[in-house]
């Protein structure tokens, strides 16, 4: 069966490609959205199985990624510029059981 890569290991790819509207940080610790329009237009689509920055950011939330200003800035403990193996561990939330 072929490696399926999980939701961690294709954002950090995307984040790493060097496109203009999306990037990593200096120390390589958070990552920025810089034009999401662009970005959901032109990037996310090669990544993934639609073309809606709206999805990618629930999806973020739901792997448990924090926003951590206004401008679009986003880190996770296990995001990392330089560990792109530790990025393949980021799972999805479980959901919160119904009382």
């Amino acid at each position: 069966m072929p490696f399926v890569p999980t939701f961690g290991a294709r954002f950090h790819e995307m984040v790493s490609a060097g496109h203009d509207c999306i990037g990593w940080s200096e120390d390589g610790e958070t990552c920025w959205v810089s034009n999401p329009e662009r970005l959901a237009r032109d990037i996310i689509p090669k990544y993934f199985g639609h073309s809606s920055y709206a999805s990618l950011t629930r999806s973020l939330h739901a792997h448990s990624f924090n926003k951590i200003t206004s401008n679009n800035i986003w880190s996770h403990p296990s995001f990392r510029r330089d560990s792109p193996a530790l990025a393949k561990t980021i799972t999805r939330k479980r959901p919160r059981p119904a009382k």
